[in-house]
């Protein structure tokens, strides 16, 4: 049995970062986007003004403009706004991994991807996004040269999610103009402010997760496995044992349960903006039984609860215990030669390696807002 005093056998480094944020903080107040002062920028032609976007100079350009002062902008198009603010975190950001990438042959957009859900190449289907991430012709960046580095901007773009979804949050439930699609958006280029905030919190929960573990030779690792973990892959049987190996790697911080807990709240978020978005989208038209039973699914999950499968097999992962008293090492959910005993708190349902398997198996399709890394990586199995 896995208890707390666990996670003090971690000894404590002076490479560990701090947490940025606590859960009072991350509370979606109003008052955050509604107490600037005015301005005199007109925002009634923003979305003409992004579409005629030529360069990555004239977009950091716009993102300082326009991210002031939000409270200011007309509300159709404040989800621009928002996409605006979430982007000017990412400035330059393939350029700042640029060394690092070359020295250990991984691909930043990968690393994005796997590790906190986001994907770059969606956004650079626009050009002028596309160089802004690229670093062409802004204002020079610091490079990021650790994982130590990689693990606080993260830190930032955490702070910079509490503010998007500020924003998003005090919309009222409708579909608005996308300039940048950032959240994804339909071919007219529009998204309901509940999809952009819904994608917002799954962003948070797996940023917030990882920020709580122990990231300390990942890029060697990665490497070592060519480069399958950043990339998503099924880890073979040689992987896991490297991974095992490491003995740093996804090992809880002393203060990383902080972060872990600020996980849960996004993950609690994430599941009540799609019951919002359900019964905004029933209003219209009749809603779509399999999301809501996806959304049942979602909340038995995040309660702990046992959940039945048409196949007669029972699955219970007790996340609430997964969140609150997180496990020590994650290297413990690694497929190959996996012991019941020190993932049994976290899934009582798996009474022996096959059923922890088939636990991993069901996670990786239902977590709320998709596993984390590196979980969303060990439950792919060939």
């Amino acid at each position: 049995m896995l208890g707390t005093s666990a996670c003090t056998t971690v000894a404590l480094r002076d490479t560990e970062p701090a947490p940025e944020l606590t859960l009072s903080e991350l509370a979606l107040d109003a008052r955050q986007v509604a107490s600037a002062p005015a301005r005199s920028i007109s925002y009634t032609d923003l979305p003409a003004q992004a579409a005629a976007l030529q360069n990555a100079r004239q977009l950091e350009t716009m993102i300082a403009d326009f991210t002031r002062d939000a409270a200011d902008s007309d509300e159709r198009h404040r989800l621009i706004v928002a996409e605006l603010k979430l982007l000017s975190a990412f400035k330059g950001i393939r350029r700042r991994l640029n060394a690092i990438e070359s020295a250990y042959r991984f691909n930043a957009d990968d690393l994005f991807r796997t590790v906190t859900g986001i994907d770059f190449d969606r956004w650079s289907r626009n050009p002028a996004v596309r160089r802004f991430l690229d670093g062409n012709g802004i204002s020079p960046v610091p490079a990021l040269r650790s994982e130590l580095e990689f693990s606080q901007f993260l830190g930032t773009v955490a702070i910079e999610l509490r503010g998007v979804a500020a924003i998003l949050k005090n919309l009222r439930d409708d579909n608005y103009p996308s300039a940048f699609c950032v959240f994804t958006c339909t071919g007219a280029k529009s998204v309901s402010n509940l999809h952009a905030l819904a994608v917002v919190a799954s962003w948070g929960a797996k940023i917030s997760f990882v920020k709580g573990y122990d990231l300390h030779t990942l890029f060697t690792v990665n490497q070592r496995v060519d480069g399958r973990l950043l990339r998503g892959r099924p880890l073979t049987a040689r992987d896991n044992e490297i991974l095992r190996l490491s003995r740093s790697l996804f090992r809880l911080f002393p203060s990383g349960a902080g972060w872990v807990a600020q996980a849960y709240w996004w993950s609690n978020q994430y599941v009540k903006v799609l019951e919002r978005e359900l019964d905004w989208v029933s209003q219209q038209e009749s809603p779509d039984p399999a999301k809501v039973a996806s959304l049942q699914i979602h909340y038995q999950i995040l309660k702990g609860e046992k959940i039945p499968s048409r196949s007669g097999a029972i699955y219970h992962a007790s996340l609430p215990d997964f969140y609150r008293n997180p496990p020590p090492d994650l290297k413990a959910f690694l497929p190959i030669r996996v012991q019941v005993g020190p993932i049994e708190r976290y899934l009582p349902g798996a009474q022996s390696p096959a059923g922890a398997i088939a636990h991993f198996q069901f996670l990786d399709q239902r977590w709320p807002g998709g596993a984390p890394f590196p979980l969303n990586v060990f439950f792919k199995l060939r």
